[in-house]
């Protein structure tokens, strides 16, 4: 009984995938090309908690990188460290001079390009290595945060 309910869930739910258009400006569009399934793809299978994590907020646009932060933290700077007004993913993957020593190992040409990385399988195994190896959507605690942790332990002590 539980698989036919499973099975129905997985129909209706593929039907309402595959007849509504995502916006094609949308951050999310490129990420919404892998059909849905009610397991993980062995891509997701295979990958620690942190990696797995790092993927989905890759593939959503939810990642500590400029155009989230342009977003949802208008605090913290846009701007790439390389000088980019803005350090989006395409950036990173394509034309960021920080990871251009790495880029290769994402592939050239089309492979290279952010919507075959994230709904390919060859192309997530690629993301996944870099990612990982350059540890850019790493979320980094500023220098001003540190600073101002070292104050207040520096007046603790004195105490």
């Amino acid at each position: 009984m539980a698989s036919l309910h499973k099975r129905e869930l997985l129909e209706a739910w593929t039907y309402r995938w595959s007849n509504h258009d995502t916006n094609p400006s949308s951050r999310f569009h490129p990420a919404n090309k892998i059909p849905p399934t009610l397991s993980l793809t062995n891509q997701f299978k295979d990958s620690d908690q942190k990696t797995f994590s790092r993927l989905i907020q890759f593939h959503t646009g939810h990642t500590h990188l400029g155009e989230y932060h342009r977003r949802f933290i208008r605090a913290k700077d846009p701007t790439c460290p390389c000088g980019h007004p803005t350090q989006t993913r395409r950036h990173i993957l394509n034309d960021c001079l920080k990871f251009a020593r790495h880029q290769p190992l994402l592939g050239t040409g089309r492979y290279a390009q952010l919507e075959n990385l994230i709904r390919t399988k060859k192309g997530i195994k690629r993301l996944v290595n870099f990612i990982t190896i350059m540890k850019v959507i790493d979320k980094h605690k500023s220098t001003s945060t540190s600073r101002h942790n070292m104050t207040i332990r520096t007046e603790e002590n004195e105490r």
